[in-house]
């Protein structure tokens, strides 16, 4: 090998070991991704304080991205707390990927496999029992090994008449568009990628594509690698922007707002990009311009009771609680945060 050609491999080395080492000096050290607020028992039941003819579609909710994804390594964990700590917080809508392994079912994060998915589906059966006047948003947007008809099998067993199916004569999207909180308090909605086998579950609805080509979808996230990869400030000022004025454009069924970053060149991992990100997405949040948007479930990374209780907090300037109970709701989420 000629001079150059090693003096340029050494640079290439020397460029990808530094990047390496900042992702994971930013990773082990980024603390200020972490919500570690002790979670209240509000925060279990703060659904019961929104009013019962709410549209579900209205009410604004905290969201966990690739919600099962505790003690995953560095590159894959976006949540370093089980569903039920998760839910316990808050949060209400999950994102789960399933894959299929053997015999077995996984959470799934890019290539990573982590935490068996039996158990996270008992994890939200339990919460709902033990809290009714809540309900839930289960986004299994993804899917690896043919997992598709095993995972409705296990749904529909496990969860049952927690589901909420569409036995009207109305479409999916009219149908989901219209529900209530007092339609679906104690359920969940389940909402599901895969446009092959969404017919094989009567429960299932139907969720967008990243960039919102599929017109018969009932739930809409968007998302663009050109924005989320985006340093933090200017994912704010351009994606999310964007994002909203798409949902403008179709404002049906349920509408997730993507707070999270992407990263870019998959050394920094999420934990470190939740460091920069984290104090400008909650100033965003807890500035959201509500005269001029209308937002639904904000998803984020690492949720905590904090984070939770500033989305929550929307809430009171859509009047979506209850007129007694919204001195204790504004109490119960503002010392949170």
């Amino acid at each position: 090998m000629k001079l150059g050609g090693k003096i340029a491999i050494i640079v290439v080395s020397c460029v990808l070991v530094a990047v390496i080492a900042i992702g994971l000096g930013l990773g082990l050290n980024a603390k200020k991704a972490l919500d570690n607020t002790e979670a209240t028992p509000f925060l279990s039941e703060w659904m019961s304080y929104i009013k019962d003819d709410v549209k579900i579609k209205n009410v604004v909710i905290p969201g966990s991205h690739d919600a099962a994804t505790k003690d995953m390594n560095w590159m894959a964990e976006t949540q370093n707390r089980t569903i039920g700590e998760q839910l316990a917080c808050g949060s209400r809508y999950l994102d789960l990927r399933v894959w299929k392994k053997g015999d077995d079912y996984y959470i799934f994060h890019g290539p990573i496999k982590g935490s068996k998915f039996l158990p996270i589906v008992e994890e939200i059966k339990a919460f709902l029992d033990a809290h009714p006047s809540e309900f839930l948003v289960l986004d299994m947007q993804k899917f690896k090994g043919d997992s598709q008809n095993d995972v409705i099998n296990i749904l529909s067993s496990k969860l049952g008449d927690k589901i909420v199916k569409n036995t009207t004569s109305s479409a999916d999207m009219a149908f989901v568009d219209n529900l209530t909180v007092a339609d679906v308090r104690g359920k969940c909605l389940v909402f599901w990628g895969d446009p092959e086998t969404v017919a094989n579950g009567d429960y299932l609805f139907l969720r967008d594509h990243n960039d919102g080509r599929r017109e018969d979808a009932v739930l809409r996230s968007f998302y663009s690698r050109k924005y989320n990869t985006l340093a933090s400030a200017s994912y704010i000022k351009k994606g999310l922007p964007t994002y909203l004025a798409m949902h403008k454009e179709k404002p049906l069924g349920l509408f997730v707002l993507q707070g999270q970053l992407t990263d870019p060149i998959f050394v920094i991992g999420p934990k470190a990009l939740e460091a920069l990100h984290n104090e400008n997405m909650s100033e965003y949040i807890k500035n959201f311009d509500t005269e001029n948007n209308q937002v639904n479930i904000i998803m984020r990374d690492y949720i905590g009771p904090k984070k939770c209780a500033e989305i929550l907090f929307l809430n009171t300037k859509y009047d979506n609680v209850k007129d007694a109970l919204e001195t204790d709701f504004v109490k119960e989420t503002s010392r949170l945060f």
